[in-house]
């Protein structure tokens, strides 16, 4: 594609007069450089890519695009005022915007960005409409799975996804839109046709130097520049702020506080039964899925549906049959005992899981978790302490320790620990064989943290790992199979 045609949207600061190159590449890694490459050379919080304009010259990069002046005459270069902003629009461009011809629905928030976009997607997909979903590791779109490493892609891997998908026929996108993403404007340029917040909680404090820091950057997504209309949890504080500061439309779901869409006389047994209110629409739900904040979960989810036109009656038959979202509470049962495999990896989601189990444990609850390494360090001794609260026994194990000890990070947890008992196993599948060996019916055991992640990730190596294969296994040994 011609240079010229890329930069379409882009404002360089000076004119340029090499716009009929011709490029394939777009890359902000100067080891993949070529020369058909267009070499993004971005500041990071921890290193400036202003570094590697040689390395990627060397390579054969065509061009150099910075938020600095370079100094060597050799080089063909554009100098932007947001490298960043310059490369999501270059990336959409190298894919002729495929986001343009599609409906686009974000999900965004701390907890439950998974579940939720997982459930739209699904009801979409059980009411005849052809949708395609970018989530945590996975993006899926008429029989299509792909996976990635990011909850949200960067720009080019985005926008390649979104170009199959307008291909194949999509009409509707669900995305998992993380902070992360809002923050280094990934997304920059893609006009969201709905964007819905579930809540805000402790997280990625290793990345946002505060809570307030981390608020603002969630809730600076929710603005006509980047969403049509908005769809919030008013349950939650950031989520009231959200809905009175708002300059797009925004309807409400919740609980406990006035909203749009709320549910009543919620029962939890084998499945979750509730009366809800969608838009003074009044319907029985009826679920296999457990717990409050899947109750949460489904109202966003069907506030988004009805919006998009879906019919009540269509929207009740869907979340009836409904199934739970990978490594989201998903429920293994073996020898009388629930086993729950579930992502909880931030305070709020461990403790609304543990809530629940408690209620729903007949003799012994055990929690089997541990914190990554190299991310916030401040969570951990929380994290021990909603685990002392709730669990009779906790077992404290690894969770991609990355560049820590794990030994060390076990110990942080344990510090917040209180008035219960304390196992610790550094080996994973150790840990979750204990959980197993210990636990007899009536017994709930959570395998929280991983989720559908699989892989443990220590010293700059990733081995395999998956806590439902490990536990399948277990289970297998125990019967013979």
């Amino acid at each position: 594609m011609r240079l010229g045609n890329l930069m379409n949207g882009i404002i360089p600061k000076s004119e340029i007069f090499f716009m009929n190159e011709n490029i394939k590449k777009i890359e902000t890694d100067s080891r993949k450089c070529d020369s058909e490459s267009v070499f993004f050379a971005m500041k990071g919080r921890n290193d400036n890519g202003m570094n590697y304009i040689d390395d990627a010259i060397e390579r054969g990069a065509k061009v150099v695009v910075s938020e600095e002046t370079i100094e060597r005459k050799d080089v063909k270069s554009i100098v932007v005022d947001d490298a960043r902003k310059a490369y999501s629009i270059m990336a959409a461009n190298l894919f002729e915007c495929p986001a343009k011809s599609m409906k686009i629905i974000a999900v965004v928030g701390t907890n439950g960005k998974s579940t939720t976009a997982h459930f739209i997607y699904e009801i979409l997909k059980s009411c005849g409409l052809c949708a395609g979903i970018i989530g945590t590791h996975t993006v899926k779109f008429n029989g299509v799975k792909l996976s990635h490493g990011m909850t949200t892609p960067d720009p080019v891997d985005l926008n390649r996804y979104l170009r199959s998908m307008e291909e194949s026929g999509v009409e509707y996108v669900v995305m998992e839109v993380s902070a992360h993403a809002i923050y280094l404007e990934k997304l920059y340029g893609i006009k969201f046709d709905m964007a819905v917040f579930t809540n805000f909680s402790q997280d990625h404090l290793d990345y946002f130097k505060d809570m307030e820091e981390y608020g603002r950057i969630k809730a600076g997504f929710f603005k006509s520049s980047n969403v049509r209309l908005a769809i919030v949890n008013t349950d939650d504080v950031l989520g009231r702020n959200i809905a009175k500061g708002a300059d797009i439309p925004v309807f409400t779901y919740g609980l406990d506080n006035p909203s749009d869409v709320f549910a009543i006389d919620i029962e939890s047994g084998e499945r979750t039964k509730f009366i809800v209110n969608i838009l003074d629409e009044v319907a029985t739900f009826d679920t296999a899925l457990l717990g409050r904040f899947n109750v949460y979960n489904i109202l966003g989810a069907s506030l988004v549906a009805r919006l998009i036109g879906i019919s009540l009656e269509e929207i009740q038959e869907s979340v009836k049959n409904i199934s739970p979202c990978e490594g989201r509470f998903n429920v293994i049962i073996a020898k009388g005992v629930k086993f729950v495999i579930d992502y909880a990896h931030t305070p709020d989601g461990l403790e609304n899981i543990l809530k629940e189990l408690r209620n729903m444990t007949e003799n012994k609850l055990r929690v089997v978790f541990g914190c990554g390494g190299d991310r916030d360090r401040s969570k951990r001794a929380v994290m021990g302490k909603i685990a002392g609260e709730y669990a009779d026994e906790v077992v404290l194990t690894s969770d991609n320790p990355r560049s820590e000890d794990r030994l060390a990070i076990i110990e942080d947890i344990r510090a917040g620990v209180e008035d219960t008992t304390v196992v610790v196993l550094p080996n994973r599948e150790d840990a979750i064989r204990y959980a197993y060996a210990m636990s007899n019916s009536g017994d709930v055991v959570l395998i929280a943290g991983k989720g559908s992640e699989d892989y443990i990730e220590e010293k700059g190596v990733k081995t395999y790992f998956s806590d439902k294969e490990t536990l399948l296994r277990i289970r297998e040994e125990e019967n013979g199979i």
